[in-house]
């Protein structure tokens, strides 16, 4: 079970190391251009709803649109529209209010006329990185950590503490560790092979 927990850690390492260079060069991009992905739905060419995703000056964005008298049901909304453009999502015609609420980088607004209603949610692009670095960065201090134990068992030193245990193979007297646990594995200790 620990093994397929590794596993999977590492694939989600893995996964998440794609997503921190995308991130990153998305954060770079976003200075040059205003990128959006646009999906838009209507119902009877009366409603209009629509979802945009997308980046600009070092902030990724999530805008939604709806009127206020659309049908309740989204069953009755038709797929009309997905694509891209290089429009900012802040050029919508949704009024904003005066004071949107602002932290660490981080903005939230919903604003409303008699007819729409339009929120959006931007957060800076350096948090995206932070967020999709942590795993790759955590597999590497394992890993790291993994290798040193190993290296701590090869020599006869303590696995936890890296105490010298030739004088006291029973148990180590810096930290406690039991000799079971500080005895390597024969795969660890087989001779490499000529």
């Amino acid at each position: 079970m620990r093994r397929l927990a590794r596993h999977l850690f590492t694939l989600c390492s893995a996964a998440a190391l794609l997503l921190c260079v995308a991130a990153c060069a998305m954060w770079v991009r976003s200075y040059a251009a205003e990128d959006t992905l646009h999906w838009g739905w209507d119902e009877g060419k009366r409603y209009h709803h629509f979802i945009e995703v997308g980046y600009a000056m070092g902030q990724f964005g999530v805008f939604a649109y709806r009127p206020l008298h659309a049908p309740a049901d989204p069953a009755e909304l038709k797929f009309e529209h997905l694509h891209y453009s290089h429009h900012s999502m802040m050029e919508t015609g949704i009024p904003k209010p005066s004071e949107p609420w602002k932290a660490a980088g981080f903005l939230f607004w919903s604003g409303e006329t008699s007819a729409s209603r339009g929120t959006a949610i931007f957060w800076p692009c350096r948090f995206a990185v932070l967020a999709t670095a942590m795993p790759p960065v955590g597999w590497c201090v394992a890993r790291f950590k993994q290798r040193a134990r190993r290296k701590r068992i090869r020599r006869g030193l303590c696995p936890s503490c890296g105490y010298d245990l030739r004088a006291t193979p029973d148990r180590c007297p810096e930290c406690g560790t039991r000799a079971a646990a500080a005895v390597a594995p024969a795969w660890l200790t087989r001779p490499p092979a000529p």
